[in-house]
């Protein structure tokens, strides 16, 4: 043992100054306390002030997760209405003929939370159109987003067969398919 050491300072004393050291030597009393006290454990202060710091430490961390939670959402939200108003945009481009004004509707089964508004108008170039999607809250009416771009309708070219010459032509899918020639 080595001299001065708190094991051998106890051998050398009472009970009492060899359960404060023996409480010293594992680290169980803190500082301020006198020696023939012992080592007794947590006031009640100290206890009181540890359930408080984990209390609001507890609090911060349910915070946190349901902001993370209300964040995750609110991106699910513009996430769904980006794919919307793409797909609506891309119908309109997939259909062909484009008509000018606003039109109003919803999305379909398992949207229900969304409604679409949609504005077609024309530019000063031939056959291009500004076209804009907004998607809205059904409940709120609130918009969630908002997707613009340019669509341009194509010309349709119809070919005419009249006394074996060939013309070419503008018009409708409805006149194209009426002149088509008989095979």
């Amino acid at each position: 043992m080595r001299p001065g050491s708190p094991v051998e300072s106890a051998q050398d004393g009472s009970a009492s100054n060899r359960e404060a050291a023996a409480c010293r030597t594992l680290g169980k009393c803190r500082a301020g306390r006198r020696a023939g006290k012992g080592c007794r454990g947590f006031s009640l202060i100290e206890v009181l002030v540890s359930i408080i710091i984990l209390g609001v430490g507890l609090v911060g961390l349910t915070e946190g997760i349901t902001a993370a939670l209300n964040a995750s959402k609110e991106t699910e939200l513009q996430a769904n209405a980006a794919l919307l108003a793409a797909g609506r945009i891309e119908t309109l481009g997939v259909n062909g003929y484009l008509q000018v004004g606003e039109k109003t509707g919803q999305p379909g089964e398992g949207f229900s939370r969304y409604q679409w508004r949609q504005s077609i108008e024309r530019t000063d170039i031939e056959n291009l159109y500004e076209v804009a999607v907004t998607i809205e809250s059904s409940s709120s009416g609130k918009q969630i987003y908002k997707l613009r771009t340019l669509l341009f309708e194509a010309p349709i070219v119809t070919n005419s067969w009249s006394r074996g010459s060939f013309s070419q032509g503008r018009g409708t899918m409805d006149s194209i398919i009426a002149s088509a020639p008989a095979q």
